[in-house]
């Protein structure tokens, strides 16, 4: 997503099941491809948040 107040900023979301997930798709090729191919884009480095989450519910639509 990009922020609608600084449209030079991009958020990437990414969910996973358990940690080893994390550390399969962290090891995996298309990782260090996208990695490889944003770089370029990067004015400085990122800044990662990780964030752990002990439930979730299903939001009530408008």
């Amino acid at each position: 997503t990009f922020d609608i107040e600084d449209t030079t900023v991009a958020r990437i979301i990414e969910q996973y099941e358990d940690w080893s997930a994390v550390e399969t798709h962290e090891s995996s090729s298309h990782l260090e491809w996208f990695q490889d191919a944003i770089e370029p884009l990067m004015s400085s480095d990122p800044q990662l948040f990780q964030y752990e989450v002990s439930s979730k519910t299903e939001a009530e639509g408008p």
